[in-house]
């Protein structure tokens, strides 16, 4: 990617307040914020609200990463941040340094939007067992779904289980196979495996359109 590419991907990521994920050198969890715009040659992230405890002591010049999600793919540069806080010292929004290089994230195709209380998305998982259970969704990407059981009995749930998942949010329903590919206590990861993930043509309209309408209503949450 040239320069002016850069440049330019970064201008577009800014006019459509792109979410952004920023992982400060030291932090336990990122911080969530989107793209705000270019100041003194330095890229402006929002931030919404942090868990001060998660954060090091940071200073302004403190190494991080930044990931972001454009198209199919999670990109993510390096870089140096000045940290700008509000008056109750909370970290309000970030200023990095314009990247050198963007890379594509190997670990992680697809970047997961956390599901906020306000989206009535309807997650059904139909197991191993043949029965249809009832999910609270956690998060959701085009590649897969996060999740907990509503209830307990998840002998059946197995690492490489095969499964159906039925996604609906308002007039938008989905269902397709998966396969269980991570557990995290009480939570569950679905990778979708009807399509080929890494063609973006071939990823369902409705998906599409159940993830834009969540990773919207995530926005205007973590800015309220």
């Amino acid at each position: 990617m040239t320069l002016q590419e850069m440049l330019d991907l970064i201008d577009v990521c800014c006019q459509q307040s792109i979410p952004a994920q920023i992982l400060f050198e030291g932090a336990t969890e990122p911080c969530h914020g989107r793209f705000s715009g270019v100041a003194d040659g330095k890229v402006v992230i929002e931030v919404g609200r942090v868990d001060p405890a998660s954060l090091p002591a940071l200073d302004n010049d403190a190494a991080c990463s930044v990931s972001f999600q454009r198209t199919t793919r999670t990109l993510i540069f390096i870089s140096r941040a000045e940290v700008e806080r509000a008056q109750d010292a909370a970290v309000r929004s970030v200023k990095v340094g314009m990247p050198k290089q963007i890379a594509i994230a190997q670990a992680r195709q697809f970047f997961r939007v956390p599901v906020p209380a306000s989206v009535r998305l309807l997650v059904k998982v139909q197991t191993s067992a043949d029965r249809w259970r009832i999910a609270l969704p956690v998060d959701i990407s085009l590649g897969g779904v996060g999740f907990s059981l509503v209830k307990g009995g998840d002998d059946d749930l197995l690492i490489g289980a095969d499964v159906r998942v039925h996604l609906a949010l308002g007039d938008q329903q989905l269902e397709t196979a998966a396969s269980v590919v991570r557990r995290a206590g009480a939570v569950f990861g679905l990778q979708f495996v009807t399509w080929d993930t890494a063609l973006d043509a071939n990823t369902p309209t409705l998906l599409r359109t159940i993830v834009g309408r969540v990773e919207q209503a995530w926005i205007e949450s973590v800015f309220a």
